[in-house]
């Protein structure tokens, strides 16, 4: 028999990699699951134990009950440590006494997940088109962070200086969850932050510092909805986005309006809803034409290639990615005001280098998961990761969680292409540069890994490859 627990009675993770637990857990047989765990000693008791349902359920359910509700199917992945992606579950959370998260995170029973239902999709892209439209705060309050009573009323006036003030706040928060640290890191002095800073929107001031508040706030509510991003709550990422939104389309500051509306359309792409993530983008494209901003179309072409990556379109990636080149060109020798105001695109490529071609890898290392373009594809990938992470003047300016994704890429373009064994030394190496991280965003980028180590997954590298990503997706 094998060794199948550990000192918890938990199930091994290398146990989620068999063939035949993996064909179960795509399809979502929740019998078949159980009926091999008890194969490998797990009485229906400790099943209802770890799953949270009780000795009746589990019994009715490996007597061929079908699971189809997708909280009670949640709940059986989180309790026995299943990755999400095996199951096609979204990493979807909202905050602690929001009403759908218990204080532990994970989801309580009937919590809708706005990136598992399209109905809660079209709803949050119909509050989109309000905010943008200019509507009544009616028509898409539901969707903004919820907050609590400030503790202290804010000061009667406030000036330049106190705008300054939170600006220099946003900027080292910012780094440090961008650059260095992680969204983990940063997120409750983020939120925290911006619920106090928030409550001046009450004091006095002048039209000018009122502006310039609106765009700080606007800022540091992208800064929290990146963090966000980065630890897994994409519900919660886009309330934050939605909130700068409004303050960015109040202050009239059409570059900002663009950043954000292209981080919404990054979260949908992270959960792997193309269609949704080219909506946002295609929003964003109309306030960024009317910036002027090259920096943001540049990022928004890139992004699209990556949207039409997952759906396989070869031709419309190579027409984004040229565009996006293009737009990248004409930002050769231009000032951009908008960098010093706010941390979006024209900022970030400033300090940064390599963020085109490792879009490019992105997009590449994507299309190669489709059947007739993965050899060309991951070569692709492969090369463009290589020169991003062996060029040191490139390398250098990257934030540590960009440069493990360049690892990742790396390793996905080789797999792909059939470079069996220098694809799993990499894609270790990617899996050593995650784990040294706090961001789930790069935990997350592992998919690309499991699915590219699909032809090898029953070969003892392979094996040892997939625990490790498992084992680090649990950790």
């Amino acid at each position: 028999m094998n060794a199948i627990t550990d000192g918890k009675d938990r199930v091994d993770p290398a146990e989620w990699e068999r063939p035949e637990m993996r064909s179960a857990l795509e399809v979502r047989d929740i019998c078949r699951v159980y009926r091999l765990l008890q194969k490998i000693g797990f009485s229906q008791q400790r099943i209802a134990a770890l799953t949270g349902q009780s000795q009746p359920e589990v019994s009715a359910i490996i007597h061929g009950r079908r699971v189809m509700a997708y909280d009670v199917l949640s709940r059986i992945a989180d309790g026995l440590g299943v990755p999400r992606e095996y199951m096609g579950l979204a990493f979807e959370a909202m905050p602690a006494g929001a009403g759908g998260e218990s204080s532990s995170g994970r989801p309580l029973p009937g919590a809708a997940s706005e990136e598992d239902d399209p109905v809660q999709r079209r709803d949050f892209i119909g509050a989109t088109v309000a905010v943008l439209g200019g509507a009544n705060a009616l028509a898409y309050e539901r969707w903004l962070p919820r907050t609590a009573a400030h503790a202290a009323p804010p000061p009667a006036r406030i000036g330049a200086s106190d705008v300054a003030r939170i600006r220099r706040t946003t900027d080292l928060l910012y780094n440090l969850g961008t650059h260095q640290l992680g969204g983990h890191a940063t997120l409750d002095a983020v939120t925290g932050y911006l619920r106090s800073t928030s409550a001046l929107l009450r004091s006095s001031c002048t039209e000018v510092v009122g502006r310039q508040l609106k765009v700080a706030l606007a800022d540091l509510s992208g800064v929290a909805g990146y963090a966000m991003h980065d630890v897994g709550r994409h519900r919660e990422a886009h309330r934050h986005y939605l909130q700068g939104l409004v303050l960015a389309r109040d202050a009239g500051e059409h570059a900002l309006v663009a950043h954000l509306l292209r981080r919404m359309g990054q979260v949908y792409l992270d959960g792997e809803h193309a269609l949704e993530a080219l909506e946002m983008f295609q929003f964003a494209q109309p306030a960024a034409l009317a910036a002027g901003s090259h920096a943001e179309l540049t990022s928004l072409h890139q992004n699209e290639a990556g949207a039409y990556a997952l759906l396989g379109q070869s031709t419309q990636v190579a027409d984004a990615l040229a565009r996006a080149e293009h737009e990248r060109g004409l930002m050769a020798g231009t000032l951009f005001p908008e960098a010093a105001s706010f941390h979006g695109s024209a900022q970030f490529n400033a300090t940064a280098r390599g963020d085109g071609d490792y879009f490019a890898a992105w997009a590449y290392a994507l299309l190669g998961r489709h059947p007739g373009l993965a050899t060309r594809s991951g070569e692709r990938a492969a090369r463009i990761s290589q020169q991003l992470l062996l060029t040191s003047a490139v390398a250098d300016t990257r934030p540590a969680v960009s440069r493990a994704f360049d690892q990742t890429l790396l390793a996905t373009g080789l797999l792909h292409s059939g470079e069996r064994d220098a694809g799993i030394a990499a894609a270790h190496e990617a899996v050593s540069q995650v784990q040294t991280l706090r961001s789930t965003w790069a935990v997350d980028r592992l998919r690309l890994l499991t699915d590219a180590t699909k032809p090898w997954e029953r070969t003892p590298t392979g094996l040892e490859l997939r625990r490790r990503i498992t084992a680090t997706r649990a950790a």
